[in-house]
This record gives C-alpha cells, structure tokens and sequence, in this order.
C-alpha cells in the first residue's frame, strides 16, 4: 500500500485524505479484476466429512459461515492416501470411465450414477461441482472421514479480504499490477488512463511469462464448471 501511496504523492495527491481502508478496497478490487483476466490457481483442500457430501468451495479460510464460493472450475484432484479402485465399490455399470479411484464429471453424469447405484456409502468415486459446491458420491462413512481431498483449481474471484493482516491471494509476481489499478482508482483523466495502460502492459507481460513456462493454468479443465 506505500506504494501507491507514494504514487499518489508523485500526482500531488494529499494521501491524509485518503483512509487505509479506502486503500486495501483499491487493491482488492485490483486483485479481482486480475483474476478476472488471468486466471491463476490454487490448491483447494476439501476435508472428508463422514455423512457429509456437499462442500463449498472457496479460498475463504475464514470461520464465516457463508464463505465466499469463488472457484471458476476444477482441473484436477489429488487423491487422499489409501483412496483405491479395490474398495469394493460397484463398478457402476460398467461405466468405461472406472476404475479410476475417483473423477470430477459433468451433472447429468453425476446423477445418472446416483440414481442408478443408490444408497451406497464408503470412499467417494465420482464428485460434481454445482452451485459453488463439490457434491460427492458414495456419501462418505467412517472409513474416510478426515481424509483431504486437494482440488487444483482456477479462482473467479478473491476471498476478498486484504487488510493489514490479510495478504493478496495471488503470487507476488502480480505486486506491480495491483500496485498500478491501485494507484488509478485515486485519479481522473488522462493520469488514470495511464495507470491503467501500465497495468494492461504488466497484465500482458505476466500471461507471457506463464505461457512460456506451461503453466498448468493454459491447460483444458475438466468437466464440471460452476
């Protein structure tokens, strides 16, 4: 935040006018309007619950009870320890997509399964993303309750909190970004224009860098958008 700050100053902008918290919602909706562009990702932990098979998803650590649900979609999910094919589960028809120990699919999949293997408990094998939320199925029992599961995840928003105690959910490679959309939500004109052309170059150089590295992020994700 000094630094827009200091950006402001070099603008002849009094920043005593100007409240930390009208600040931190600067940079926030920067942080936004990044994800917005980018798309960047982050590993979510979902923990296994016994009778429980919905889960929110959301970067949202906070004890909240409605925390904000700002997954775009799921690419992939890294399986707990011990999660197996030979678990006795039914092979759901003969589903060619089995025996993989367990798969995001799309809605209509989801409830095909369920409605034609109903009742069943135990280890998860299939799982769904609607409304902001993970649905699995077998509801899962005592045998895997505390189990995480690691979901890698596109965002669509922040958790939307940065504060003095809350950093950016995004890499410090996107610092200079917010810093620039920051610093133009303060100014008018031909000054705010600027910034914001700096901050679509900056936006422009950061793609580039994770093109070049193949960041997982350009890949395809799988089925089950929100």
């Amino acid at each position: 935040m000094s630094r827009v700050f200091k950006n402001l100053e070099n603008y002849n902008k009094d920043i005593n006018d100007i409240l930390d918290e009208e600040a931190y919602d600067a940079i926030s909706q920067g942080q936004d309007k990044i994800i917005s562009e980018v798309f960047p990702d982050k590993i979510i932990p979902i923990t296994i619950e016994s009778g429980t098979d919905s889960y929110v998803l959301s970067t949202d650590a906070s004890s909240v009870s409605s925390p904000r649900k700002n997954i775009a979609s799921v690419k992939v999910a890294e399986l707990p320890t011990g999660w197996t094919v030979t678990d006795g589960v039914r092979d759901y028809g003969n589903i060619s997509r089995f025996p993989d120990p367990f798969l995001i699919v799309n809605n209509k999949e989801f409830v095909d399964f369920v409605n034609a293997n109903q009742g069943l408990t135990g280890q998860p094998r299939i799982g769904t993303i609607i409304g902001g939320k993970l649905k699995t199925y077998p509801v899962p029992d005592n045998s895997v309750d505390g189990d995480v599961l690691k979901l890698y995840s596109y965002l669509s928003s922040s958790a939307g909190v940065i504060d003095d105690e809350n950093e950016p959910d995004i890499g410090n490679n996107f610092d200079e970004a917010l810093e620039l959309y920051a610093t133009s939500r303060f100014l008018f004109g031909k000054d705010r224009g600027e910034f914001l052309v700096q901050y679509q170059n900056e936006i422009r150089d950061q793609k580039g860098t994770v093109n070049r590295k193949s960041h997982p992020m350009n890949r395809p994700p799988v089925e089950g958008l929100l």
